[in-house]
């Protein structure tokens, strides 16, 4: 007989795979990844331009991702937080039991 933890890891593994599954269907997903590939910040206009993008698209994808899911609108919040001008911010698909953030892990090439 398979204990609490070992079928809260299934589920959560299985969930996984579907969430990893769904997005390698989502339609420019890789222009997301593309635009994050970059330190994103408002620094300058352009950077500002490049942070306004990355929030509209992050936003955009993860409603699709929601939508392949079969979540209901009422079941899920998309958040925007945009942080201060040295970050990217972060964007969060969230319900009761899933929390998926899409956030800019490209490093300043300075720091590497």
């Amino acid at each position: 007989m398979r204990t609490d933890q070992e079928i809260r890891e299934t589920i959560a593994r299985d969930q996984s795979e579907l969430i990893e599954r769904e997005l390698n269907k989502i339609e420019n997903a890789n222009t997301l990844a593309v635009l994050a590939s970059e330190p994103i910040n408002a620094y300058s206009t352009s950077g500002h331009k490049r942070k306004e993008k990355y929030h509209r698209m992050a936003r955009k994808q993860l409603h699709k991702l929601a939508q392949q899911l079969d979540l209901d609108p009422g079941d899920y919040e998309i958040r925007s937080n945009k942080g201060g001008v040295a970050v990217c911010g972060e964007v969060t698909l969230h319900t009761d039991t899933l929390y998926i953030k899409s956030v800019n892990l490209a490093l300043d090439p300075a720091t590497n």
